[in-house]
């Protein structure tokens, strides 16, 4: 197992170095005009607008975050998918409005005007497929002399969108070593497929992959989708319930000579809500909060819990410090297994 991580660690990180030479290859002009409130103009090319901040790629700069509720005006003559708080979307072209603080969308044959603090999301739709991607790598590290207890985490996550999917991947993994007992590994891969409807409706497509020593399981392999919405999408706050059902498959190592082995395959429903609370002041900071809960549909009364909270909070340009925790818990594992794992972890982090 230890060795499968290693070569999956090695391919993520051989895929960020192809993502981080790629990128800069495929920006297009940079063209696209800011003014702020104060009266400053900046140019260069729209990336984004999401969580309340604007990301502009620039020559002299380099790519700089410029908090939405400064923007005076915006103009670009690129195709973008603009989305509002009620869910709305509409494509076009971006230019200043006749009243302070709104914006017009050009379509071929439209034209919208709206308010800029009901504009909560942007989507430039002519960039290529490595030039959307955006992501995060957190590394922790701990160590005491007195027991020679090591830890190491990763967490990592990319993502691509475009105007009506996203695809995600999230490498959670923990290893510890201490020499009074026995290591311990930890490791979750999580792949998503989203599909974005109209009135903030979404469908997920979803798979994970999950290994954790202390709750003895090898392998837990996940494969199933939701129907979820966002009830609550603000420039500054998100939150999303969703609904559905997976296929679970569950290979244990037990200690018992004569079984060391316990697969398990089930049918299970799914209970999600994911809330995030963003904060773009100087520290600039967020919280995320995921939960997500399995009702057994083939073996009634089991019911499984996956639970995780991460706050981050802005060092200095792209590098964060953050605290993460996580719980997961099983009603009925094999016997002699642990019921749940948690723990709280903390580590250094870049995002792009």
């Amino acid at each position: 197992m230890i060795k499968t991580v290693a070569s999956l660690l090695r391919s993520v990180l051989l895929f960020f170095t192809v993502v981080l030479i790629s990128t800069p290859l495929l920006a297009r002009d940079k063209t696209d005009v800011v003014i702020l409130k104060n009266g400053d103009r900046v140019t260069g090319e729209i990336k984004s607008l999401d969580r309340g901040k604007m990301s502009l790629s620039t020559d002299h700069m380099g790519t700089i975050q410029i908090e939405w509720a400064e923007v005076a005006q915006v103009t670009s003559q690129w195709i973008f998918e603009v989305e509002t708080e009620t869910g709305l979307r509409i494509f076009g072209a971006l230019a200043p409005a006749d009243e302070p603080e709104t914006i017009q969308i050009l379509g071929e044959d439209s034209r919208n005007t709206m308010h800029q603090t009901s504009v909560v999301k942007m989507t430039q739709l002519e960039a290529g497929f490595l030039a959307r991607l955006e992501g995060y790598v957190d590394l922790g590290f701990s160590f005491a002399r007195a027991n020679r207890a090591k830890e190491w985490t990763l967490d990592t996550e990319v993502k691509t969108r475009n105007e009506i999917r996203q695809i995600r991947v999230n490498l959670n993994s923990l290893f510890s070593d201490r020499n009074d007992v026995d290591s311990n590994t930890r490791n979750v891969l999580i792949l998503d497929w989203t599909r974005f409807f109209s009135n903030r409706w979404l469908g997920t497509a979803l798979t994970n992959f999950t290994q954790n020593q202390e709750l003895d399981l090898d392998l837990r392999s996940t494969f199933g989708g939701t129907v979820g919405r966002h009830l609550l999408q603000s420039n500054r706050s998100k939150f999303t319930l969703a609904g559905g059902a997976v296929y679970t498959r569950e290979k244990f190592i037990i200690d018992d000579p004569a079984d060391p082995e316990d697969i398990r395959n089930s049918i299970e429903g799914v209970a999600a809500l994911q809330y995030e609370l963003f904060n773009f002041g100087e520290p600039e900071a967020d919280i995320v909060v995921n939960l997500a809960i399995f009702p057994s549909l083939s073996n009634w009364g089991r019911v499984r819990m996956n639970f995780d909270t991460r706050i981050r909070y802005e060092i200095f340009k792209d590098f964060f410090w953050s605290v993460s925790a996580f719980d997961q818990y099983d009603s009925s594992p094999p016997e002699g297994a642990e019921k749940n794992d948690f723990g709280v972890n903390t580590g250094v982090g870049w995002k792009w």
